[in-house]
């Protein structure tokens, strides 16, 4: 991440912003229970040709990375471009989501609200220059959306119901007081059972990939309950209920 932070001073017009786990990270006050994750999550809303992806900023962190005793290469997913690391035989990708004229268009009234309301977050890891973040009411909103799907489809089981019933009822005391520490465990231990399950036979695995989202989502929503409590981030309910209000449901 410290490569993609420097872009943005090298390169002022490339908006990039940071999702998902690591988004979670960043608004995480101790280190100690951040959740593993092997992949980055970067959005823009400016269109970036595959020529631009490949000879600038794959060059741009390839090369920073070969300096950091890495290898990576270029490849392409449905939603948009990766760049795969090799880190000692485990993989780490980063994820950079590209999205076309006609779904900018059709989806403009919450994405523009995202990257229009992201927020500026240094690290001390990453010198002078920042990462921008989906500000906090935005993560916890995406989280919601796709826990809100897995339990239509029947994957929040009994055990979970609880947790998620106290988002929905906007009780971030009662997920923020949940023993964090034993829920990282679990979520470590969940995604132990994801070890030979890769882009071949995913078709035939969804059951436990689908738990591990549940799994993972819900230790989301309690560690940023979390932060809220301690008051490291403000939440404003307002916003939160109009993110969750306007954001589409995963089709």
């Amino acid at each position: 991440m410290r490569k993609i932070s420097d872009l943005y001073s090298e390169k002022p017009d490339l908006f990039l912003v940071t999702v998902g786990g690591l988004a979670v990270q960043s608004y995480t006050t101790n280190p100690e229970l951040y959740r593993p994750t092997n992949d980055a999550n970067l959005m823009t809303l400016r269109r970036i040709p595959k020529s631009e992806f490949r000879e600038v900023i794959v060059k741009e962190i390839s090369d920073y990375l070969k300096t950091e005793g890495y290898e990576s290469k270029l490849g392409k997913t449905r939603y948009g471009y990766e760049i795969r690391v090799d880190d000692e035989g485990q993989e780490f990708y980063i994820h950079l989501s590209k999205f076309s004229d006609a779904y900018l268009q059709r989806n403009a009234h919450w994405k523009f609200r995202e990257f229009d309301n992201a927020k500026k977050v240094y690290i001390t890891e990453l010198g002078v220059y920042p990462l921008w973040v989906h500000r906090i009411e935005d993560v916890l909103a995406n989280k919601a959306r796709r826990l809100g799907k897995l339990n239509k489809n029947g994957f929040v089981v009994e055990s979970d119901l609880e947790e998620w019933n106290r988002f929905l009822d906007e009780d971030f005391e009662g997920l923020g007081n949940v023993d964090l520490a034993q829920k990282l465990r679990t979520a470590e231990q969940v995604r132990g059972t994801l070890i030979g399950i890769g882009p071949e036979n995913f078709s035939q695995n969804t059951d436990t990939l689908n738990k591990y989202k549940v799994t993972k989502d819900l230790y989301d929503l309690a560690i940023l309950s979390k932060t809220i409590l301690d008051g490291k981030e403000p939440l404003d309910i307002p916003y939160l209920r109009n993110a969750l209000a306007t954001i589409p449901t995963i089709e």
